[in-house]
């Protein structure tokens, strides 16, 4: 018979990450190990909310820790190698890591330089690149009000990213939308 002290370890572990490292990468998959949705989806708010309050992909690009890095650029592979181990802990980090990519996907977007063609990421025009910029966040947009449509909350209506975001990512959406008011005098 197995101890259940034995199997909260994975759990303890994300939750000494959490408390004293920036290892989020690692926490996530510890999460999902100990099959804590709850820990999982609480780490990965508090990436989506670190981000928007600096309107920037939070933590940055070259502060990334290796498994947070391997999620985001290596999804496919680090879920079939975490998948080979605990099948549902790849599912769960597959079902909920969705808004904090597409995130971290519009800021990059965003944030790319129109300077030089061989210093662009993404590959991609700057009027392509708004575009995508904007079917990001439009995305993300859409999962946060899905807990609220027809104006009342519904929580068990579930969505990646958290229906009170959604101002801020209304916010963020602003400088995407084209400006050509015109004024009109009597």
């Amino acid at each position: 018979m197995v101890d259940a002290a034995d199997t909260d370890w994975p759990q303890r572990y994300a939750n000494s990450l959490a408390e004293s490292t920036h290892s989020y990468g690692e926490a996530i998959i510890y999460y999902a190990r100990g099959h804590s949705v709850q820990q999982l989806r609480s780490t990965l708010d508090l990436l989506i909310s670190m981000s928007l309050v600096q309107s920037a992909a939070y933590p940055a690009a070259s502060a990334l820790d290796r498994q947070l890095n391997k999620l985001l650029n290596d999804q496919r592979t680090t879920l079939n190698q975490l998948a080979r181990v605990d099948i549902e802990a790849a599912q769960l980090i597959a079902d909920h890591l969705s808004g904090y990519a597409t995130l971290r996907k519009f800021y990059e977007l965003r944030d790319e330089s129109d300077d030089d063609d061989e210093s662009r990421k993404s590959g991609l025009r700057p009027f392509a690149r708004k575009r995508e910029a904007a079917r990001a966040i439009t995305a993300l947009i859409g999962s946060a009000a899905d807990t609220i449509r027809g104006g009342l909350y519904d929580s068990d209506t579930a969505a990646v990213v958290q229906v009170d975001t959604l101002l801020a990512l209304l916010g963020e959406a602003l400088p995407l939308m084209e400006r050509q008011y015109t004024l009109m005098t009597c």
